[in-house]
């Protein structure tokens, strides 16, 4: 499951509605299936605190140790599996 910059699928439209988003789907699915999709190219406004791609060290710091696998390698694997 990916997550986006999309501030209307956020539980709120802000980093901490992104954290709130990717600590459910971790906790009730399994941290194996979570990954970050920012979306930045084509949304009109970014959530609160995520303007960029800078926000992500935050993010990193955020999700603890679950991070790497959020911010890359679930995507990765899910990738090389089906290219």
């Amino acid at each position: 499951m990916g997550i986006t910059g999309i501030r209307d699928s956020l539980i709120t439209p802000d980093i901490d509605g992104i954290i709130a988003s990717i600590t459910y789907l971790g906790d009730n699915f399994g941290w194996r299936h979570v990954s970050l999709g920012t979306d930045f190219l084509g949304i009109p406004k970014t959530p609160e605190g995520f303007a960029d791609v800078n926000a992500i060290e935050k993010l990193k710091d955020m999700i603890g140790s679950h991070s790497e696998d959020v911010l890359f390698n679930n995507a990765l694997r899910v990738i090389r599996a089906n290219l």
